[in-house]
């Protein structure tokens, strides 16, 4: 009698694997997430209720369990993993190999088998990892498969639709293996939004799908494409562009005050999309990167805010970006758990590096000088604040210079920036009221523990 077929074993080291490693089990009942945030709408009475979104998004992430029909939707490119495909050589006619040689997923499953020309096999779980291989022969009927561990030989019947292993696991042939996303992933597809935005594309990776969210334009939902029944079910990356009238002088003024309109404007959507989700909020990072601003608020969710709750806390990366006075912002919201969290995030950010609008706006109102000037007041280390001719502030960051802000504005004191408190601001000209209360805070650990989330608290609590 056989010990164990190649599925089984294959789903016992995947998940022994998982767990010493502290990932997310790949489990049959893993469902796929739909966010809740953005599936609700208001009703005449003010109540929320939920939309049609939940279900067609959820859908949408149900059909990446589909091994035939996803790789008839596109040509699916993937990262090498040690030689996945073959290892058949460029000039060699495929028609001369067996059918049964390529690769192989379990139907049902993010496992794949490669099938080599050279009677050699090999298994892979979701992650791109090899946890089984050995020799095969064609026995007329199938396949029987060996193990380079010992464990006794597998029989494989080659069926109608593809092959069939005894415990009644069925495999369909695919084009290439796909698995999960990770911050590497060549972005070989481009995606372009629809309404105010159309010539406005980014580049994404074939590990990941897109789905657009009914109701909303100019917004993509990336999830996982081989994600259901793992871990990363509940991983997504959104884009959106977020439209928001009023005066917009600070963030003409330089980063000192644009930092302020920022954190306001953070507050604002996170207030508005997430606040009933919202466990807790770490820190906020902000950024002057030349021709744009970001704020950065890295969050635990609820799990309510998908649409089938699992009772446990989610990780959020919320970042606003600002590319210049066009009346909009984006926002890149990147959700996952805590073992997935910062590959999801890094990969939003390579994905963000390929936002291909385009402005002649800088976050300089001035010339940006090649130089440093001279240090105004106490310092410590290669960055420091100075003041140019004419008594504008100029941050020296160790690489090049930041405007901070003109010298009406805001003053150095102590070697620290300060904004005027006579500044002559409007209350319209922070964008948004920081009705919240929550502050720019820059020093904390975005990998704390969500602690007690029974209630959100913001972020002036820290």
């Amino acid at each position: 009698m056989r010990k164990r077929a190649l599925l089984s074993v294959s789903l016992a080291v995947l998940l022994a694997t998982l767990s010493a490693c502290g990932g997310s089990e790949a489990t049959e009942n893993s469902e796929p997430a739909t966010l809740a945030a953005e599936d609700v709408t208001e009703t005449s009475d003010g109540s929320e209720e939920q939309t049609e979104e939940a279900e067609e998004a959820e859908e949408a992430e149900e059909t990446s369990d589909s091994s035939e029909e996803g790789t008839k939707e596109k040509a699916k490119v993937t990262r090498d993993a040690g030689g996945l495909g073959g290892d058949e050589e460029e000039d060699e006619d495929e028609s001369d190999l067996p059918s049964y040689v390529g690769d192989w997923k379990f139907d049902g499953y993010t496992i794949y088998m490669n099938v080599g020309k050279d009677n050699r096999w090999s298994a892979y779980d979701s992650h791109g990892k090899e946890t089984h291989s050995g020799d095969y022969y064609d026995n007329g009927d199938g396949l029987t498969m060996s193990y380079d561990d010992g464990s006794a030989d597998n029989e494989y019947t080659f069926t109608d639709k593809g092959l069939k292993d005894e415990d009644g696991n069925t495999l369909s042939k695919v084009d290439k293996m796909i698995f999960l996303p990770t911050k590497d992933d060549p972005l070989d597809e481009t995606y372009y939004f629809d309404t105010n935005f159309k010539d406005v594309s980014v580049n994404y990776p074939d590990t990941l799908t897109p789905n657009k969210r009914e109701g909303m334009k100019d917004t993509v939902l990336f999830t996982p494409t081989m994600g259901a029944k793992t871990g990363d079910a509940r991983c997504s990356i959104q884009i959106t562009h977020e439209q928001r009238t009023g005066k917009q002088r600070k963030l003409q003024s330089g980063s000192g005050p644009a930092k302020g309109v920022m954190v306001n404007l953070l507050n604002s959507v996170l207030d508005h999309h997430y606040k009933k989700y919202l466990l807790k909020t770490t820190s906020t990072e902000f950024k002057d990167c030349g021709s744009y601003y970001t704020i950065t608020g890295y969050t635990w969710f609820d799990s309510s805010i998908f649409a089938k709750n699992d009772g446990k806390p989610y990780r959020g990366v919320c970042q606003m970006r600002y590319y210049g006075p066009t009346g909009y912002f984006v926002a890149v919201i990147t959700i996952g758990t805590e073992e997935r969290i910062d590959e999801y995030y890094e990969l939003s950010q390579k994905i963000m590096d390929t936002y291909s609008y385009k402005s002649d706006w800088t976050t300089s109102p001035k010339v940006v000088p090649s130089k440093p000037g001279t240090p105004s007041g106490k310092t410590s280390g290669a960055a420091y604040y100075w003041t140019d001719a004419d008594g504008d502030i100029w941050y020296w960051n160790g690489s090049y210079n930041e405007f901070i802000s003109y010298g009406s504005d805001g003053y150095i004191d102590g070697g620290e920036y300060y904004e005027s408190n006579d500044a002559g601001w409007d209350d319209d000209d922070y964008y948004e009221s920081n009705d919240a209360g929550w502050d720019y805070y820059d020093d904390y650990d975005v990998y704390s523990d969500p602690g007690d989330y029974d209630e959100y608290s913001g972020w002036d609590d820290y």
